[in-house]
């Protein structure tokens, strides 16, 4: 169920404190049961979540980039460019460049 929660931009957006809010666990407990049952952090899977919604942000509005960070939960945006540059390898101007469907 917290796997389909966590789907939902209001809570990835808010990081660890949302998802711990939205599970009613605390953010040491998610962190075991994500390492055991998915492999890796609860950071890491939260992350993977805001990289995908704004890739498709950035592909489907005219939102500028400095709103599409902060509505993944980016509060700067030279860190939303780094993290999206390592999981992309391409900046968040060129991914919209690139894939924009017009």
């Amino acid at each position: 169920a917290l796997c389909r929660e966590m789907q939902r931009p209001e809570v990835f957006s808010a990081g660890i404190p949302g998802l711990a809010k939205a599970s009613g666990k605390s953010a040491e407990y998610l962190s075991r049961c994500f390492r055991r049952y998915q492999g890796r952090s609860p950071m890491e899977a939260l992350t993977a979540l805001r990289m995908a919604y704004a890739a498709n942000l950035l592909v489907t509005t005219a939102m500028p980039i400095v709103e599409i960070s902060l509505e993944c939960g980016y509060s700067s945006l030279s860190h939303f460019y780094a993290v999206f540059r390592g999981t992309y390898g391409i900046s968040p101007a060129g991914y919209r460049k690139a894939y924009r469907m017009e």
